[in-house]
């Protein structure tokens, strides 16, 4: 696990890694959104189910359009309102798929996402253990698993509040 800034992140080539960084709310697994092997990697070491979906982290509401969402104007409006923060919205997409979606609080970390792209997002933990809130508290096992890791400190936030959109 190598601790690195978010600007030696961003020079980082992440295809294939796992990297851990604070959230709005609490520290999670990230990788890149269309990196199959890192996803398959994430699901392996929380022990999680492959059907439950992971929340892609998106830097505007304009990117909804790169995963087929699309969404009317009073649902614009309504996202306005909530984003960025500490709410995931689940949509479904033109096929019929369920994605789930937040633009995150954080500054340093959209700002990574303007510049890298969407990525992925669930929550440092074996699946049904409890979140943690800073990086020390990783275990030795997910550490191992871990290819780059931010250390904001200890953060003081409950995970993100889940809504599905309806049409």
């Amino acid at each position: 696990m190598n601790k690195v800034s978010w600007k030696k992140l961003e020079k980082e080539n992440l295809k294939g890694k796992i990297f851990l960084l604070p959230t709005d709310t609490v520290y999670g697994f990230h990788a890149l959104v269309d990196d199959v092997s890192a996803i398959k990697n994430i699901v392996k070491i929380k022990k999680r189910k492959e059907r439950k979906y992971f929340i892609n982290l998106i830097a505007e509401i304009s990117d909804l359009k790169k995963f087929d969402i699309k969404i009317n104007e009073n649902q614009k409006k309504f996202l306005e309102k909530i984003w960025p923060g500490k709410v995931t919205i689940i949509f479904t997409d033109v096929n019929g798929e369920k994605k789930s979606f937040r633009i995150p609080a954080h500054r340093k970390l959209r700002n990574f996402i303007k510049k890298i792209g969407p990525i992925i997002s669930t929550s440092a933990n074996k699946s049904g253990e409890l979140p943690i809130f800073k990086p020390d508290k990783l275990s030795t096992a997910l550490k191992n698993n871990v290819d780059f890791y931010i250390d904001e400190g200890s953060l003081k936030s409950k995970p993100s509040t889940i809504l599905e959109l309806i049409r």
